[in-house]
């Protein structure tokens, strides 16, 4: 939810639980127990790139969505965990307030500049405007295009400025990701490489629905196909 790894994205079949594509997120690290709360750990280089969850594990929580679902009469956002004797256990559920999904608009056939996992849909183009870290947000505009190297919290509060986001780590149940679908910012994370190929200035494309960068025409009139609320 911070952003601190990148997780794998698995996306499931929701008639018949076949798993349709899985993208491994380079998980070098983990918070594990410790004498005195919990401490975060480098992850071997072998197991960073292995699936966090096995087929059986995949049906069993996809399944378990569905029963939520029903359950709470709407799409939910859940959170879970495995205990140590592998159990699933449901943490939290809340209904999901996706805005409606827009068709792509101007500027979003351009060169791709990187690649992420889709977290909010909608197209918006627009300069970017890249940052390291919080302290720099009075320098974002309305109407840029954040870039940061993670999804962290900290950066809720642009959302209201910016036209999308792209973050280099990270997953789509990050709590920047959930407020991009919240406020209809289209956001690409995961992105990996994108505070280095984008630089502040160029004008791009954020296509939230496909997980794209692209470069874009420079022409702020046509910024923005998602939904702001």
């Amino acid at each position: 939810m911070s952003g601190l790894v990148e997780p794998d994205t698995y996306l499931v079949a929701r008639g018949s639980g076949h798993v349709l594509g899985v993208r491994l997120g380079s998980k070098a690290m983990e918070i594990v127990p410790a004498h005195q709360g919990e401490a975060t750990v480098s992850v071997a280089p072998a197991r960073r790139r292995t699936r966090a969850l096995n087929r059986t594990q995949l049906a069993e929580i996809a399944g378990m969505a569905l029963a939520v679902e029903r359950h709470m009469g709407a799409a939910q956002d859940i959170e879970w965990c495995y205990d140590s004797s592998d159990t699933l256990f449901v943490l939290q559920a809340r209904p999901i307030h996706a805005p409606e999904r827009r068709p792509a608009g101007a500027g979003a056939s351009g060169a791709v500049i990187a690649m992420g996992a889709a977290a909010s849909p909608g197209v918006a183009a627009g300069p970017a405007r890249v940052l390291t870290g919080p302290e720099q947000a009075d320098e974002v505009d309305a109407g840029d295009i954040l870039v940061v190297p993670s999804p962290s919290p900290d950066w809720l509060g642009l959302l209201d400025r910016v036209a999308g986001v792209v973050t280099d780590r990270g997953g789509v149940t990050a709590h920047l990701a959930v407020g991009c679908r919240e406020l209809g910012v289209p956001c690409v994370v995961g992105a990996r490489t994108a505070t280095i190929a984008i630089r502040t200035g160029d004008v791009v494309a954020v296509d939230g629905t496909a997980g794209m960068i692209r470069s874009a025409r420079p022409a702020r009139s046509n910024a923005t196909t998602g939904v702001r609320r």
